[in-house]
C-alpha cells in the first residue's frame, strides 16, 4: 500500500496501521517522501484532517537524535502537565517501532539517502511546530496582534525548552536590528530597498498567519488540550466573547475532555474572555473569584505586554492559595505534583512585570518559591537529576532577582535584596539544604554593588587620597590602625564568601571588584555604584571562549572608567585602555561619554545647616552617582594624561574614525548626552535609514500613526522626542503643525501630537511632557495668572490621556503635577484675584493630589505567612521618597488644606519604618525626610507670617495641631513634633518669593 493511502485511511486506525507496517526501510525512505505523502493524504476527506498532525508525530517516533543536535529535552511541551494534552495514539506502538528498527538492513542502491546529518532530530521536530500554548498564542494575535509579547527570532522561548542546555553568545545588535547572529557578535547584513524616499526593511516585512493551516495541527484529535480547545472556540468566536455575545457549540471529544479535567464547557467562554479582555484588571479579576483554575491560564495571562500593579497583585493572590499538588478527579489516583517547570516559568515571568512595574512586589514574589518549597517537602525535588535542576533553578532565580528594575534601579535593589533574604533563608532551612553556586554569589554581589555606601564605607571613602591611585592617607594617628580590610565592602565579602566556598576568582569576579573599590592588580579605585548590567552572570561549563574572553576585558576598562572621580583621571584610564591590544567597543566610550556629559564638578563635602543627624550621613562622595568631582589643587595630586580631555563631539569624530559598533541602547546614551542641536541632529541622520525608516519620518515631521515609529525600542524613543523638546528642534515640514496645547512652541506641540496620537504605554513618553509643562522658559509671561492656569488645563488634559497616571500614578508624574498645583495656587495668591474664586480652585487642587497620593501609596496583598498581623500582611504599591512627601506636604500647606495635612501627619507616623527604609536608599535621606516632618508644623501653624500680618493668617485649629503633634511624637524614629529651632531654620532657608502672599 502506498505511504500517502496509509496516511489518509480511515480515523485514526490508519495512522497505527502506517505505523506498524513501517520498517526500517520505509522509515529511511520515509525521510524522503514525507512531504510529499502529507500533500496527497490533506486531499482525502479522512486525512486532510491528520495529515498535519499524525504525519509530524510518526516523523518524531521514527528518527533518532544524532551527534550534532543537542540532547533531547525532558521538558518538551509534549511532557508537561500544564499543558494538559491527551496522550498520543501513537505511543503504544513506540516499542514496536523500536523492535523493527534493530533488524539488519542493506540499503538498495536504488534509494538516493542523504547524509544523517542532514536529518532532523527528534528534539529538532519538537522544536519546529509550535506548543498548544503557541497554536493558542497565533490565533489571539490574530485578533489582538499587540495585547501579548512574541518571543523575538533571536530569543529562545523557555517554556518548553531546557534553559541549562542553552549558551548565550552575549552579543548586541546594531540599531534597528531585531534578529541576533548565531555564530558571532557582527550583526547579520541587512538589505535595504529604497522605495519613494522610504526605507523598508526586506528581512522585517511582515507576513500573515494562515490560520486555516495551522487549524489542522491544534484540531487534531490526538493533540487535544485545554489549549486546543480554547484555541478552537476562540478561533470560531473572536471578540465576540468579550461582549458576552458568542455561540458556539463544543463537540462531544471535548466536552468529555472538559470534564476528565474537573471543568465544564462554561469555563471556556470565561477563559477566552480572560484572554482577550484588553483590560488586564478585569482579566485578573477572574482569577481570586474562580475556584477551579487551570495553571496555563495564569501562564498566557502573563505573557502580556503590559501587566497593571492590581492585576499583578490579584495574579499573586490566587497564586498564594495554588498548590504544586493538585488534586485529580479520579478518586482511585493519588495526587500528583504540577510540573515544578510550569510553576517557575510563573515566577518568572511575574518577576519581569515587577521588574517593569513595582519592584515592590519583589519580595511576595520571592515568598511565593518560598512557601512551595514547605509544602512539597519530601516529595520535591528527588535526588538526582531533579535535584540538580531544583539547585540550578534556585540560583537562576537569585539571577533573575538581581535584574536592575525599569524604574529607578537603584533605589529599588532594597527590594531586590528583601527578596533574596527570602529565597536563601528557605535554601539554607530545605532538607537537603540547597547550596549556593557561584551563579548564586554573583547575583548576592550584584545587588550589593547598587547599593548606597554603608557608613563603613563612608568612613573609608574619607581615607583615600586625592592623588591616583587613591591609596589610604591617615587623617589623625586614629586612623594608622585601621587596616586595608575595613575598605573591603558588602560585595567584596561576599565575593570573599565564594572563594571560601570553592569557586575561583574569574573574570566577572574581577569585573566586580573593580566597581566594589579595588582593581585587578591590588591598586584601590572608588566603589562605584554599578549593577552590572552588561556583564552576564551565567557560569559556562568548561574553558571560556575567546571572544567571550574578551568581552570580559573591555567591560574592565569600562569599570575602571567608571570607577574615577575626575575627568582627568578617567581620560587617563580610557588612554590606557586604548594602549592595549583590545579592539574599541562601546562599553568603555559609554562610560566615558557619561563622564563628559556630568563634567559639571560636583561639590565633595556639604557642611551647609545643622541637623540632628551625623555630618557624615549627609556628605556626597565620589561613586554615590554619575557626577564628576573638581580636580584637586595641588599639582602633586592632579593625575598625568598624555592628550587633552577632549569635548563631547571630538570623542564622538573619533569614536567614529574607528568603526565603533553602536547598540541601540548606546545610540540612546549619545542621543541624550549630544550637547547641540547640530550634534544630535548629526548622530540621528547618522541612523535614519535604521528602524526601517522611523527616525527618518520623525526628522522630517511624516509620522502619522503609531505603525510609522513602532520599530523603534521605546526608551531610544523617548531620548529622542526629549532631544526635540530640549533643543527646540522644528521638523522640515512645519506647515504639518498647528497651534496646540503648548501654544506657539512648536517643538513641544510636535512632541506632544506624536505623544497624543500613538497613546504609548510606556509611561517616560507622558513623563517628560509633564515636566515640560513646568519649564518656565517655554511659557511666554510665565509669571501671570493666566499662564499658570492654562499651563494647569494642560496638565489636567494630558493626565486624562492617559487614564493609568489617574489608576497608577508614578513618584514622578505625581511631583510633577504637585509642583505644578503649587505654582498655580502660589501665582494666585501673589495676584490680585479675588478672594471668592480662591476656595473653589484651591479645593480642586487639593482633591487632585490627596487622590493621587492614595493611589500611588494604595496598598496590596503582600504573600507572607498567615499567621504574621495584617499589617505585614500589606505593601505600599509607591513608598514616596523623602523628597516627594515634602513636596506632597508643600502644596497642601500653600493651598490650606489643614486637613490633608493633619491626614498626612497621621499617615507619616503609622509608617514611618517603611518611610525611613526608602529614605536609607538615597544620600541624604533621612534629612530630606526630617525637613518634611518640619514642613508640616510650619505649614499648619503659618510660621513664616510675620507678627504685623498677625491678622492675616488663616492657620490650622488648635484640635488639628494637637492631633498631628500626637501622631509624630508616637513615632520619634522620626525626630518626634519639629522645634522652635528647626522651625525658623526652614521658615530662613525657603525663598523669600515662594510663600509671598500666602496666609
Amino acid at each position: 500500500m502506498p505511504l500517502a493511502a496509509l496516511l489518509a485511511a480511515s480515523g485514526k486506525a490508519g495512522c497505527a496501521h502506517a505505523t506498524r507496517l513501517l520498517t526500517a526501510r520505509h522509515r529511511c525512505f520515509s525521510r524522503l517522501l514525507l512531504d510529499q505523502a502529507v500533500n496527497k493524504a490533506a486531499k482525502w476527506p479522512a486525512g486532510a484532517r491528520i495529515a498535519s498532525g499524525a504525519g509530524k508525530r510518526f516523523l518524531s517516533y521514527t528518527f533518532q537524535p544524532h551527534a550534532h543536535h543537542p540532547k533531547p529535552n525532558p521538558h518538551s511541551h509534549r511532557d508537561q502537565p500544564d499543558s494538559e494534552a491527551a496522550p498520543s495514539l501513537d505511543r503504544p506502538y513506540q516499542s514496536s517501532i523500536q523492535e523493527e528498527s534493530s533488524t539488519n538492513w542493506t540499503p538498495d542502491s536504488s534509494y538516493s539517502l542523504q547524509p544523517e546529518a542532514f536529518y532532523p532530530s527528534l528534539n529538532a521536530l519538537k522544536r519546529s511546530r509550535p506548543s498548544p500554548n503557541g497554536y493558542l498564542l497565533k490565533v489571539v494575535n490574530h485578533y489582538e496582534p499587540k495585547l501579548y509579547f512574541t518571543t523575538p527570532s533571536h530569543k529562545v522561548d523557555l517554556s518548553y525548552n531546557n534553559v541549562r542546555t542553552l549558551v548565550d553568545d552575549w552579543n548586541f545588535t546594531h540599531p534597528g536590528s531585531t534578529e541576533r547572529s548565531s555564530s558571532s557578535s557582527l550583526p547579520a547584513p541587512r538589505d535595504y530597498s529604497y522605495k519613494d524616499h522610504k526605507v523598508v526593511d526586506v528581512r522585517q516585512e511582515k507576513t500573515s498567519v494562515d490560520l486555516d493551516e495551522l487549524r489542522l495541527q491544534w484540531n487534531s484529535p490526538a493533540e487535544m488540550s485545554l489549549q486546543s480547545i480554547l484555541t478552537e472556540f476562540i478561533y470560531k468566536v473572536g471578540r465576540d466573547v468579550v461582549q458576552g455575545q458568542a455561540s458556539h457549540t463544543f463537540s462531544v471529544a471535548e466536552t468529555l475532555f472538559l470534564r476528565s479535567k474537573g471543568y465544564d464547557v462554561e469555563h471556556v467562554p470565561a477563559w477566552a474572555s480572560v484572554v482577550l479582555n484588553r483590560n488586564p484588571d478585569a482579566a485578573a479579576e477572574y482569577f481570586v473569584s474562580e475556584a477551579t483554575l487551570p495553571l496555563f491560564l495564569i501562564l498566557f495571562f502573563l505573557r502580556r505586554r503590559n501587566v497593571s500593579v492590581d492585576a499583578l497583585a490579584m495574579t499573586m493572590t490566587r497564586l498564594r492559595s495554588h498548590d504544586l499538588r493538585s488534586k485529580s478527579m479520579d478518586p482511585k489516583s493519588v495526587d500528583r505534583l504540577v510540573d515544578p517547570l510550569s510553576f517557575s516559568i510563573v515566577l518568572i515571568r511575574l518577576v519581569r512585570h515587577a521588574r517593569k512595574k513595582s519592584p515592590v512586589d519583589l519580595p511576595a514574589i520571592a515568598s511565593l518559591l518560598t512557601v512551595q518549597m514547605k509544602k512539597v517537602t519530601g516529595d520535591f525535588p528527588k535526588p538526582g537529576e531533579e535535584m540538580s535542576n531544583f539547585v540550578f533553578f534556585c540560583n537562576r532565580f537569585l539571577t533573575l532577582l538581581s535584574a536592575p528594575a525599569s524604574n529607578e534601579p537603584y533605589i529599588s535593589s532594597r527590594f531586590q535584596e528583601t527578596a533574596q533574604f527570602l529565597v536563601l533563608q528557605a535554601m539554607s532551612v530545605h532538607e537537603p539544604p540547597i547550596p549556593v553556586t557561584q551563579e548564586g554569589y554573583r547575583a548576592l554581589a550584584r545587588v550589593q554593588l547598587a547599593h548606597a555606601k554603608t557608613e563603613k564605607e563612608r568612613e573609608w571613602a574619607l581615607l583615600k587620597s586625592k592623588a591616583w591611585p587613591p591609596w589610604k592617607e591617615n587623617r589623625t594617628a586614629m586612623d594608622e590602625d585601621t587596616g586595608i580590610e575595613a575598605g573591603i565592602s558588602r560585595a567584596g565579602l561576599i565575593m570573599q564568601q565564594m572563594y571560601a566556598a570553592g569557586y575561583p576568582p574569574l573574570p566577572w569576579e574581577e569585573n566586580a571588584t573593580i566597581s566594589a573599590g579595588w582593581d585587578t592588580d591590588g591598586s584601590p579605585t572608588i566603589q562605584d555604584r554599578d549593577n552590572v548590567a552588561n556583564v552576564p552572570l551565567r557560569i559556562r561549563d568548561g574553558e571560556e571562549p575567546t571572544h567571550i574572553v574578551r568581552r570580559y576585558e573591555i567591560a574592565q576598562w569600562a569599570a575602571r572608567v567608571r570607577a574615577t572621580r575626575t575627568i582627568r583621571e578617567a581620560w587617563a584610564c580610557f588612554l590606557a585602555y586604548e594602549h592595549t591590544t583590545l579592539p574599541p567597543h562601546q562599553n568603555v566610550y559609554l562610560a566615558m561619554f557619561t563622564k563628559l556629559q556630568y563634567r559639571e564638578p560636583l561639590k565633595a563635602r556639604h557642611t551647609s545647616g545643622q541637623t540632628q543627624l551625623s555630618s557624615l550621613e549627609n556628605e556626597i562622595f565620589p561613586g554615590d552617582g554619575k557626577g564628576v568631582f573638581p580636580e584637586p589643587t595641588s599639582t602633586h595630586e592632579i593625575a598625568y594624561i598624555s592628550e587633552p580631555v577632549p569635548s563631547f563631539e571630538a570623542l564622538l569624530n573619533r569614536m567614529t574614525s574607528r568603526k565603533v559598533k553602536v547598540s541601540n541602547r548606546f545610540l540612546a546614551s549619545l542621543v541624550e548626552g549630544a550637547p547641540s542641536q547640530h550634534l544630535g541632529l548629526l548622530i540621528l541622520k547618522t541612523f535614519e535609514f535604521a528602524y526601517r525608516g522611523a527616525i527618518q519620518r520623525l526628522l522630517d515631521g511624516s509620522v502619522e500613526r503609531e505603525a510609522d515609529i513602532e520599530d523603534i525600542p521605546e526608551y531610544l524613543l523617548v531620548e529622542i522626542l526629549e532631544f526635540f523638546c530640549r533643543v527646540r528642534f522644528v521638523p522640515r515640514y512645519p506647515q504639518r503643525l498647528a497651534i496646540g496645547a503648548f501654544g506657539n512652541n512648536r517643538s513641544l506641540n510636535y512632541v506632544y501630537q506624536i505623544v497624543a496620537s500613538c497613546q504609548p504605554g510606556y509611561r517616560p513618553f507622558w513623563s517628560n511632557l509633564l515636566r515640560w509643562i513646568n519649564v518656565d522658559s517655554r511659557w511666554p509671561k510665565h509669571r501671570t495668572v493666566e499662564s499658570q492656569n492654562h499651563r494647569w488645563r494642560v496638565m489636567s488634559r494630558m493626565i486624562e490621556l492617559h487614564p493609568a497616571l489617574v489608576r497608577e500614578p508614578d513618584e514622578q508624574s505625581f511631583k510633577l503635577v504637585c509642583e505644578r498645583a503649587g505654582r498655580t495656587a502660589m501665582a494666585h495668591c501673589a495676584s490680585a484675584t479675588p478672594a471668592k474664586s480662591r476656595p473653589e480652585l484651591f479645593a480642586e487642587f487639593s482633591q487632585r493630589i490627596r487622590a493621587l497620593f492614595q493611589a500611588m501609596t494604595r496598598f496590596q496583598p503582600k504573600m507572607t505567612r498567615p499567621s504574621q498581623p495584617d499589617r505585614k500582611h500589606r505593601m505600599m504599591a509607591t513608598v514616596p521618597g523623602p523628597t516627594t512627601l515634602h513636596l506632597y506636604i508643600r502644596t497642601l500647606g500653600i493651598v490650606s488644606d489643614f486637613e490633608g495635612l493633619c491626614s498626612c501627619a497621621s499617615w507619616t507616623g503609622h509608617w514611618h519604618p517603611i518611610l525611613l527604609a526608602r529614605a536609607d536608599t538615597q544620600v541624604k535621606g533621612r534629612r530630606r525626610l526630617r525637613e518634611a516632618v518640619v514642613a508640616l508644623r510650619v505649614f499648619l501653624e503659618r510660621s513664616w507670617v510675620a507678627a504685623e500680618d498677625d491678622r492675616l493668617r488663616v492657620q490650622a485649629s488648635t484640635e488639628l495641631i494637637e492631633r498631628a503633634r500626637r501622631s509624630l511624637e508616637a513615632s520619634p524614629d522620626v525626630g518626634g513634633w519639629p522645634t522652635d529651632e528647626e522651625v525658623r531654620e526652614y521658615v530662613l532657608q525657603s525663598p523669600a518669593d515662594q510663600l509671598r502672599g500666602v496666609y
